[in-house]
């Protein structure tokens, strides 16, 4: 069980490595239209009142800038940029849940994890017979298990579920304010 885990990341050299990301990703601003090249100064100014409602657990991320995104097959879906504040703050947690997670995940699963894209698991041939059945090594050790591909959009709207955290919080994260 990992403990401290906020204090992981609001610590200096965390802090330091998510700044140079967010600014080497840019990106476009959110609803309060601070640019990337402008959140160093605004955490100079905000960041110790930002870490204590980190710490304690009071830190509300802003609303997210609703923009449409036209597609070439038709329809517009909306796209949601958080501010650049509120991706620095996930940048900060991103790079303390990740050495937890990452190797829990099955060496089939590709979306949105370090070094690895979707496009890369759909060229993996021995990929494609795992998808949408159970795994064979679950149940060669008598356990069942399945591997399902879906969506990120999808996954997120089933999976947001107060059990998912209660997961969570009873295998891997103690931390309260996390």
């Amino acid at each position: 069980m990992y403990e401290n885990l906020m204090e992981e990341a609001v610590a200096p050299e965390n802090y330091g490595k998510a700044l140079r990301a967010v600014t080497r990703n840019d990106g476009a601003p959110g609803i309060d239209r601070m640019s990337a090249a402008e959140l160093e100064k605004h955490l100079d100014i905000h960041w110790e009142k930002i870490r204590a409602k980190l710490r304690n657990g009071t830190y509300v991320p802003a609303p997210v800038r609703r923009v449409e995104i036209p597609k070439p097959s038709g329809g517009t879906p909306m796209l949601g940029i958080p501010t650049v504040v509120d991706r620095f703050i996930q940048q900060l947690l991103l790079q303390v849940l990740t050495p937890i997670f990452e190797p829990m995940f099955s060496n089939h699963s590709y979306g949105f994890r370090p070094g690895r894209t979707t496009a890369m698991g759909f060229d993996r041939e021995d990929a494609w017979p795992t998808l949408c059945e159970p795994r064979r090594n679950s149940l060669a050790r008598g356990k069942t298990g399945w591997s399902i591909w879906t969506l990120p959009s999808s996954w997120i709207r089933l999976h947001t579920a107060p059990w998912l955290m209660k997961i969570i919080r009873t295998t891997r994260v103690a931390d309260l304010p996390l």
